[in-house]
Formats: structure tokens, sequence, C-alpha cells
């Protein structure tokens, strides 16, 4: 029996991805959850470390609880009866809303790597959508668990590394910029081993029907026997979302600045202000149409991708290319 590769598994997850349109409503909401990978653990840690900008946690502290913030509280605590009500329903409202969405994240993503997973078996037909679906929801407080472990270790992980950082801006030295460096990685390395195993744990619940704790002894045997794969993976996907960056500055230029100059030459020509108003409603809103549809089909492409390999590490051999040219 031959062998899989990563050319065959990266092909067949863009033409599950790019052909079977019916799952694009699926990546849109699955992406919601983020996706599994380095480029999105990268950012975050990064994003949390810059947030410092050379403040101290007493700074912060200050910043929202001075006595502008207190008097803000004490004016909509006071704005009566009637309008607290308003803002009350708002509050019940924008939750209900944030739970839906995290509810449809959660089968949408559970659904992909179930459609991903059958499609490695079976490629003469995509997978039907309909029953991926009812997959999802049938495993979704195990898929939800499975997320928000995965979300409570990176964000533990990268305490320390955030803890550091303030200590850096308000001590430098040496001894403190070695341990942010150290937080860093570590933060990393658990971030990422993480992010393997949050995939293989959800393949084991929606393709196998593992329990909560089996499916997370079953990925870390997976990830133990395959370390090299996961790692290679992780960096191909890490490339991919740089091109996806990419596209998403061509994006922005093209369909946003690029009408929005034209319009204002349109606007001084004709002398007519409603002219630069619908070039600049209809550039930002074809705008996100293209972001939206791009991060939809990516999150397909990558969460299948992962999938896939999953089928096929847990069912056949899948030597790492590295261990491969090692041999030769």
């Amino acid at each position: 029996m031959k062998e899989p590769t990563y050319r065959e598994a990266l092909r067949a997850s863009w033409r599950l991805a790019w052909h079977h349109k019916n799952l694009w409503p699926f990546g849109l909401f699955a992406m919601l959850w983020g996706q599994f990978g380095l480029f999105e653990l990268l950012l975050k840690v990064w994003s949390v470390m810059s947030v410092r900008s050379n403040q101290t946690m007493w700074d912060w502290c200050q910043m929202f609880l001075n006595k502008d913030s207190w008097e803000q509280i004490r004016l909509l605590l006071g704005i009566g009866p009637d309008r607290f009500v308003w803002v009350l329903w708002l509050l019940v409202m924008l939750l209900g809303l944030a739970l839906a969405l995290t509810f449809v994240a959660t089968i949408t993503q559970g659904a992909l790597v179930y459609a991903g997973a059958k499609f490695s078996k079976f490629r003469l037909s995509y997978p039907d959508e309909v029953k991926a679906w009812h997959v999802g929801v049938k495993h979704f407080w195990r898929v939800f668990g499975l997320n928000i472990l995965r979300k409570f270790i990176v964000s533990w992980a990268g305490l320390l590394a955030v803890w550091a950082a303030f200590r850096l801006a308000a001590e430098p030295s040496v001894g403190w910029g070695l341990l942010l460096g150290f937080g860093f990685l570590f933060a990393i390395t658990v971030g990422v081993i993480a992010s393997f195993l949050l995939i293989y744990a959800v393949g084991y619940v929606v393709v196998e029907e593992y329990s909560f704790g089996e499916s997370l002894g079953a990925a870390w045997r997976l990830f133990w026997r395959h370390p090299m794969v996961s790692l290679e993976v992780g960096g191909v996907v890490l490339f991919l979302n740089i091109g996806l960056v990419l596209f998403a500055l061509f994006s922005v230029l093209y369909t946003f600045f690029l009408p929005i100059i034209i319009g204002s030459y349109a606007v001084v020509m004709f002398q007519l202000p409603i002219i630069g108003k619908i070039v600049g409603g209809l550039s930002y809103t074809f705008f996100l149409a293209v972001l939206m549809a791009a991060g939809a089909i990516f999150t397909i492409y990558t969460t299948t991708l992962w999938s896939y390999l999953f089928s096929k590490m847990h069912s056949t051999s899948f030597t790492s290319k590295l261990v491969r040219l090692l041999r030769r």
C-alpha cells in the first residue's frame, strides 16, 4: 500500500475546500474558534506581549480604576429605571448572540473535522454536509470542552511570557530579558502542543466516538508517535497563513484603497459628494465580503488538512519528510 504524502493531503484538502461549496458557511462560523496552527498562537502571544507598550501593570490599573472611570460607571447606573432596562436587555441580547455564535462555531468545527476525515477515506464523492452537521451537534459538548481546555492551556502558558514582559518594562535587565525569551518559547511550545492535541482529540471524538478523557489520551499517544509530522504540518500551515495575510493586504489595496482614490477623483471632477459615500460604502462591503470568503475557505482548508492527516496517521503509517530525507 502506497504511503500517503503531504502533497496528497494538501491537494485533497484544497479540492474539498474549493469545490465543496456547501461547506463554506461551516468555515465562516468555525473560524470564530480560530485555526489549528502556529500562526494563530504566535499572533496571540505577540499581541498580548505588545500590549505593555512600556507600561507597568500599575499603569493599566490606574487607567481602568481612576476617578473618571468610576464616574462613567455612576452615570451609567443613574440613567433611570426605564433606560437601565433597555441597557440590560441589550446586554442580554449580546450575550445570547455570543452564545449562539459559540454554539454554531463548535458544531461546524466538529462537522469540518468529520468531513475531512471521511474525505480522506472516500475521495470519490464529497461528504454529506447534513450528516456532518448532525455529527457536530451530537458531539457538541466534548468538542466545546476541548476548545475551552485549549484556550485555558494557551492562556496559562502565556501568563509567564506576559509577566516577564511587564517585569522587563519595569526593571530592564539581562536576567529579565532572558526570562522573557524563555517565557515566550515556553508559551509557544506548550501552545503548539495543545493545538496539535486538540485537533487530534476532536478527530477521535467525532470519528471514533471516544469520550473526553479517552480522546486526550489517544491524541497524546498519536502526537508522541508522529511529533515530526505534526511540527512539519504546523510549519506548512504557518506559511499558508502568511500567504493569507499577503492576500489580505492586496485585497485592502485593490478592493478598498484603490476604489476610494478613484471615487475621490470622481467627487472632485463632478462635484458630487454622494459619489464618494457610495464608492466608500461599496468598497468597504466588498472588502469585507472578500475577507470573509477567504477566511471561510482557508478555515475549511486548514481544518480538513489536519483531519485528513489525523485519519492517515492513526490508521496507516505516515513518515515525516525530514525522516525520509535522513533515511536516504
